[in-house]
């Protein structure tokens, strides 16, 4: 069957050997797909002795993997209370997956985590179902965001939904809003559980200011409330309760500068998304 496809990789992901073949047919055989993504490991150390066993010649940010993703599965399966896998992808529930007040508590229990010197992080896709879905061989899991580190989409998707929008320069949630369009449109996103990359090279979005990143962060997710909700007051609402959830319920309590920045990135995304002159709070 013809058919273009687009794939997308970050330049800092090492790709097992069938990463492309695979996500490809992954891809062609879903007819109702919009955008897809594999499975990332987490490549520290320890998996990386596992790649050089196999022959990997490069170094960190390498793309040349001479290891498949059934071998990289197979050695996540080995141990699924480790930390060799991310989270992958969001609840298919967008709304609920970046907009709910829950998710501050998401972020509450992994403040305790931290303190409690454990690497283990927990997301709006349950941890048990997630393992679950691996134990069970399961092919696929719906998400309703793919990570912008590895997207697979059909080249007729961009025709009907368009491409990424700009307005989220420099870089955050280009990803996201994409992949909302396409569950819009009708179409389901999808995680392939049998194709595996590893990610976790690039160090410079860690060593960036953390009020920056914070900043960052609520200015596309500003924009992307705009985009999803109407009336946009609605999407003003949200996210300000989030800012203030989040203000409260923080640990330690009451973190004015964290707050601050919320702010400052809500007030940017406001901006950025009036100066296309399609902003009014009744529409």
């Amino acid at each position: 069957k013809d058919c273009d496809l687009i794939i997308i990789i970050d330049n800092d992901v090492i790709a097992s050997v069938d990463y492309i073949r695979n996500l490809a047919t992954f891809l062609i055989s879903q007819g109702d797909a919009g955008v897809v993504g594999a499975m990332i490991a987490n490549l520290d150390y320890i998996s990386y002795d596992v790649l050089k066993h196999y022959g990997e010649q490069g170094t960190f940010g390498n793309k040349i993997l001479k290891i498949t993703s059934a071998e990289i599965k197979k050695y996540i399966l080995t141990d699924l209370n480790s930390l060799r896998f991310y989270f992958v992808g969001s609840h298919p529930d967008y709304i609920y997956a970046w907009f709910s007040p829950v998710r501050v508590f998401y972020d509450i229990i992994n403040i305790i985590l931290s303190f409690l010197k454990s690497e283990k992080q927990l997301g709006p896709i349950n941890e048990v179902d997630y393992k679950k879905s691996l134990r069970d061989n399961c092919e696929k899991y719906t998400v309703s965001n793919v990570p912008g580190c590895n997207q697979a989409f059909k080249r007729t998707l961009i025709d009907e939904i368009g491409t990424l929008d700009d307005i989220f320069n420099p870089w955050g949630f280009e990803d996201v809003d994409f992949c909302i369009r396409a569950v819009r449109a009708g179409y389901i996103n999808y995680m392939d559980t049998n194709t595996w990359i590893y990610h976790g090279t690039d160090t410079r979005h860690i060593k960036k200011d953390k009020d920056s990143r914070i900043e960052v962060y609520f200015k596309g997710l500003t924009i992307l409330g705009l985009k999803v909700f109407k009336p946009r007051l609605l999407a003003v609402v949200k996210i300000l309760s989030l800012i203030v959830f989040e203000y409260l319920f923080s640990l330690p309590l009451f973190n004015f500068k964290s707050a601050k920045a919320k702010f400052r990135g809500f007030l940017k995304g406001v901006i950025a998304y009036e100066r296309q002159g399609n902003f009014r709070f009744y529409k």
